[in-house]
């Protein structure tokens, strides 16, 4: 198996528009690309609670 040519490291929130934006953009790069790329998906939050403690 070779080596994608490309790694993206993908920090996306679900409730961010910016971010939907970017997985309509990145879909279409793994449906012509999906066998040079790796991805990378980092799950984050765009206002996370603060902790109480």
């Amino acid at each position: 198996m070779a080596t994608p040519s490309i790694r993206i490291h993908y920090f996306t929130d679900v409730l961010c528009v910016w971010a939907y934006l970017a997985q309509v953009r990145l879909d279409e790069l793994i449906k012509n690309y999906a066998s040079d790329i790796e991805l990378v998906i980092i799950l984050c939050q765009s206002s996370p609670v603060p902790s109480t403690e």
